[in-house]
Parts: C-alpha cells; structure tokens; sequence
C-alpha cells in the first residue's frame, strides 16, 4: 500500500486551493494544464528521449517548474494547474504501486476502487495511463460501477465475515435505474436500487466464461446507434402505454383501482421511462455501459416500479388460446412426412411463430402494422421467411438429427408465448423426445414483454399433453421438464441463470436458442462446449443490416463442437 491517496490529494488541495469540497477540487483539474507545473521529458531533453522510450511529454518531476519559479511567480501558478498536477502525482503513483503488486503476485486484473475516484474521467484516464505503460500495454486497469462506495473498510469488512458457508452460496446482484441518485452531483454515474438475486450463477455450458459477452451490437462506441435505439423506444412508447392501458382494464376491469387510477400509473410510467431516455442521451453511460439488453430492462424495471408486473398477461393467455387448436393438427400434418422433412417443416414452424411475435416494441414499424391488421398468419409468416445460406445451416442439422446416437439432452431457451411457443418450440420438442433426447424447456422465470414464463409454460405444455400421448407420456417420465432461467429480462444473460438450469447442463449435449432477444439482440457470437442451434428472424433493420442480413431473414444457425 502507500499514505500518498486520496486523503493526500485531498488535504493538499485544501490548503493550496479555494475549493471546498472534493468534488470542487476535482472540477478544478478538468480545467487545469499540468505542463505549466510540472517538469516534462521534453523541457529537459528539448523533445522526445527515445532512447529508453520516453514520450516528451511525460512528466519527469511533478512540481518541478515551482522551485524554479521566483517567490513572487509562484504566487501566479493557476489552481486549475496545481489541481491536475497534484491529480497526476497522485494516479500515477498509485497505478505504479498498483503494477508493481500485480507483478509481484502474478496478477493480471487490476481493480480500482475507493472514494478517490468516484466517476471521474481524468483520473481514471491517469490510472489507465499508468498501467498501460508500466505493463507495456499487457494489463488494462479496470473501474467499479459506484466505486465510492467500496474502500478499504467495506472491503475489510466483507473478507473479515465471509465465512466458507457464505462463499459458497451464489449469488449476483442487478442494479434497478427505475429511481436514480448520484454520488455527487458531477459524478457521471447514477446510482440505482441494488436487487440481490440468490441461486444464480454463469451457465456452465459456454465455451469461456471469462470472455463471454451477451450482446451482438455495441452501442457504447456508436452514437449513431445510440440514437437508433433511443429514437425506436422512445417512438414506440406511447403505443406500449395504449396498450398496458387497453389489456389491464379487460383483464382486471375496476379490480385493481379506478380508470383514472390506471391511466395515471401509465402515464407516470411514460414520463419516468422516457425521462430516463432523455438522460441516456446526455449521458449514455449513466447507468453502466449502454446495451440493446439494458434498455430493454430499463423498461421493465420502470414498468414493475408503477405496478404493471406482468402488462402482456391478457395478451399472452389470448395468443396461447388461438394456437392451441392448431396444435394437434400441425403435428399430425408432420408425422406424415419423411423424417429430413419433418425437421425442415418443425424449423420453419418455429421461425414462423417467432415473425409472429406482436407485442415486442423493437420491431420495424411496418411489421407491427402488419401484426395489427392481422395480415402475418401463421402460414403467410412461413412464406415471409427468407432463408440465405449464409444463416441456414438445415442440411447440417438433418445430417446430425439423422445420424444415431441421438442427444442425449437438450436445453431449449424459449422464447414468447402463443404460436412461437405452441407451434413452433413443442413441435420441435416433441420430435427430439421421439428421437430418444430428453428435453428442458428453459423459461423466463418472471415475466417480461410477451415472453412466456416458465409457469405459464408449464401450464401450457399440461394442456397440450392430455389431447397428445407422447407428450402425456414424456412429462409423465420427466423427459420434458419446464425450469425457470431466473431471470425477468426479455433478452438472454447466460452470465446469470438459476442454479437449477446450471445443474441440469451437467449431461446436456444441445442448446438451442430461440428467438430475436436470445438468439440475435444476445448471443449471436455466443460459442459453447456441446452443439448449439440458433434460430431466430431478423426483424429490426438496424440489427439485420449490422449482421449482413435482410429483414424476415432467418437464421438456422447449427454450430458443432
């Protein structure tokens, strides 16, 4: 450790600045120059010391033009110019010490925490800065989220009562925007509500965990998407709200409060989500680093914190009632064919449920019009289907689904309710339990948009089962199990699924991931340790064009290990 920190930076600054507060001296550096402070490479060498690799701009000596200066000149040394001097004497000796341990011990991740930083751009550039060039560029320095609140103390504190029962125990923590404060009021960061969620831990199933990332478009370093993605929110929003309004009143009618009551959660709900937009693009990353995913659940936390915890629970109970009859036909249909068939109509029926999602509010405007007017049904979405080579990997699968020995397990992250779950996902399920493959239909285990929960699934797969023997008789023999993921999120974490899922990848040799939020918002370059299947249709134009695809494009994507 040292006793030059924060504390020094802090008591230094107080008595060679005006400033009263620590945020005040930090504002102080943003508009500081150090060079008019401090000794530079280059003021000693007349230019860059190339022969041991320094840059002329390096500080050879902070401080080291004041004792030069005359007693009456350095009365004339800004604050601005101290403040990011002393910022730099500071960062630089801590990031060197920093390295130095890492090296010592072998370590190749280098956190920062602690009161010292609390969001600040310059120091933690410093920081950076100084670990790249000890490390020669081999060790980034990595920050907390809200590392203000996580010292020594705390941190002593954790270590001291983390005995070996409560190290055992998983669990990982969300932060809910739905209300925000800050640490201060220059801080970039918001703080949000923290949400511990127990039993959960990293699927075991992905190839490196370590380097996993769900999403497919980085917006962090886009502010063109940026935009994309708040403008399409944002636009959709009043329609999400005619909508919440319209399906809680037929599904509750008076029971949960008047009319009026119900229009004023909307409408709060409205102005609270687009608020938060509108802060997004001021700041994109308020709130952590800015994802397709997070705004996503930004929405759903903003709709949870105004009552509306399952908005889509008509919607989906009307969807799952009309596709229900069209089930036993289907599968009949099916039967029929030869088996390398029966594979390409059981894929195409689930692309065909998933165009049929209505309720999803990333879609492009003219397939939602679409929805609407009811001109996508479920055989008119088939023919939609586009299916470029590129994307269709059908032949590589019939081969494998062709060739014994079957799966012997197969993990299935469902996706939304109606056709795409009832027509599409159990089709192709009850095919793989036919082959001999034992099936767990992996389920949002709170709601989220039209996704289906994994106890309305449940319920639905019961139904199902007694008009239909081989599935009566696989959910008998739990070939076919229903799990919740543990998750409320309309898009797929596999950092952050239940125990339970986890536990039952440990003979699982198939994934399948179903849908636009878990197959290509998420996961689209997701790679695991058995053979996955991703399928799904691109229904977002920003997203198909990043993709090198066309809208309705499907993707039968079958990667083998």
């Amino acid at each position: 450790g040292t006793s030059l920190g924060g504390g020094t930076l802090w008591g230094l600054l107080s008595l060679l600045t005006d400033a009263k507060s620590y945020d005040e001296m930090l504002d102080l550096s943003k508009d500081g120059d150090n060079r008019n402070v401090d000794m530079l490479v280059g003021d000693i060498y007349g230019g860059d010391y190339s022969k041991v690799g320094l840059k002329a701009s390096t500080i050879a000596s902070s401080f080291g033009k004041v004792f030069k200066a005359s007693p009456a000149d350095r009365k004339n040394f800004k604050q601005e110019d101290i403040s990011r001097s002393l910022l730099y004497l500071v960062s630089n000796n801590i990031g060197q010490i920093a390295y130095l341990n890492a090296q010592a011990h072998g370590v190749q991740r280098i956190y920062f925490s602690g009161f010292f930083i609390r969001g600040h751009a310059v120091t933690m550039n410093t920081l950076n800065y100084a670990i790249n060039f000890w490390s020669k560029g081999k060790i980034k320095a990595l920050f907390l989220r809200h590392e203000g609140y996580l010292g020594v103390q705390p941190m002593g504190a954790f270590l001291r009562n983390a005995t070996p029962r409560r190290r055992s125990i998983s669990f990982q923590v969300l932060e809910n925007f739905s209300q925000v404060e800050r640490i201060s009021g220059t801080s970039p960061s918001a703080v949000g509500a923290i949400e511990v969620m127990s039993n959960i831990r990293a699927f075991p199933l992905l190839r490196d965990v370590q380097t996993y990332t769900p999403e497919t478009t980085d917006l962090a370093s886009d502010p063109r998407l940026q935009h994309y993605w708040l403008d399409l929110l944002d636009k959709n929003l009043s329609d999400l709200v005619t909508m919440v309004v319209e399906w809680q009143l037929k599904e509750d009618g008076r029971k949960n409060g008047s009319e009026e009551a119900l229009k004023a959660r909307a409408v709060s709900f409205e102005s609270m989500y687009r608020n938060h937009l509108q802060r997004l693009r001021r700041e994109p990353n308020a709130y952590g680093v800015l994802t397709i995913r997070s705004l996503l659940n930004l929405r759903e936390q903003c709709l949870r914190e105004m009552g509306f915890t399952d908005v889509f629970e008509g919607v989906k109970k009307k969807e799952n009632a009309a596709a229900m009859p069209m089930f036993f036909e289907l599968v009949k249909e099916i039967d029929l064919l030869p088996e390398d068939e029966q594979i390409k109509a059981l894929t195409d029926n689930v692309l065909a449920g998933i165009v049929q999602e209505k309720e999803n509010f990333v879609l492009s405007t003219t397939i939602q019009e679409m929805l609407k007017k009811g001109q996508l049904g479920f055989d008119l979405a088939k023919e939609k289907v586009q299916h470029p080579a590129k994307f269709n990997h059908l032949s590589r699968l019939q081969k494998r689904l062709l060739s014994p020995p079957p799966y012997r397990k197969a993990i299935v992250f469902v996706d939304n309710s109606g056709a795409d779950a009832i027509l599409g996902i159990l089709p192709f399920v009850r095919y793989l339990v036919k082959k001999g493959t034992r099936v767990i239909l992996a389920a949002n285990t709170r709601p989220a948009v039209n996704d289906i929960t994994a106890y309305e699934l449940d319920g639905v797969l019961s139904e199902v089962a007694k008009q239909d023997g081989l599935l009566a008789e696989a959910v008998k023999k739990s070939w076919i199990k229903v799990v919740g993921t543990g998750s409320g999120e309309p898009c797929l974490d596999l950092r952050r699924v239940s125990e339970q899922i986890a536990s039952e990848a440990t003979d699982t040799d198939l994934v399948i991931l179903e849908g636009m939020g878990r197959a290509i918002h998420t996961n689209f370059f997701a790679k695991f340790r058995v053979d996955c299947l991703k399928i799904a249709v691109f229904k977002n134009p920003q997203v198909a064009e990043q993709l090198g695809a066309q809208m309705y494009d499907g993707i039968r994507i079958f990667e083998q290990v």
